[in-house]
């Protein structure tokens, strides 16, 4: 992997301790405000973006990674499109981690960009969360439900 730039890639915001020392470990508190769902997937997101982005600063020589960039690159587009809601189609949490989980594992590769990009789009009315909702309703009330995103639910969610 290229090396990163972790001041411009990584957010701080929201983690971390409470300010205490660590002496007292029963005294720190847990900050994170994001939904157990959504920390995994946020985790996973940050890194792919920064190597998206790191990747644009490799020398143009290197020619063997180049398809594997191309696919990278489509794939972080397809996730960038899938941020973009439109007013008042707000999502749910579990809407959130199952859209942004699809988008950047690749379920959509076989789909050309710009239809994946369709397909991911539209907030709580996307095309991707209408198929979710007709045919596998049983994946989302398992993300909600979950304190934790599990293997076992990603699963489900790549068959559906």
């Amino acid at each position: 992997f290229p090396a990163l730039v972790s001041g411009a890639t990584f957010s701080r915001f929201g983690l971390g301790g409470s300010g205490k020392s660590d002496a007292q470990p029963e005294a720190r508190q847990h900050r994170d405000v994001r939904a157990p769902a959504l920390q995994a997937v946020a985790a996973h997101l940050r890194l792919q973006l920064a190597l998206e982005r790191d990747a644009g600063f490799r020398p143009g020589g290197q020619s063997a990674g180049q398809d594997a960039d191309g696919v990278h690159s489509a794939r972080m587009a397809a996730v960038r499109a899938s941020l973009l809601q439109p007013p008042r189609t707000p999502m749910q949490t579990e809407e959130m981690a199952a859209v942004l989980l699809s988008a950047c594992s690749g379920a959509l590769d076989a789909l050309p960009a710009d239809e994946a990009a369709r397909c991911l789009r539209g907030g709580s009315g996307g095309l991707l969360l209408q198929h979710l909702r007709e045919a596998a309703p049983k994946v989302l009330q398992r993300i909600a439900e979950e304190r934790e995103l599990s293997v076992e639910a990603a699963r489900e969610l790549e068959v559906a």
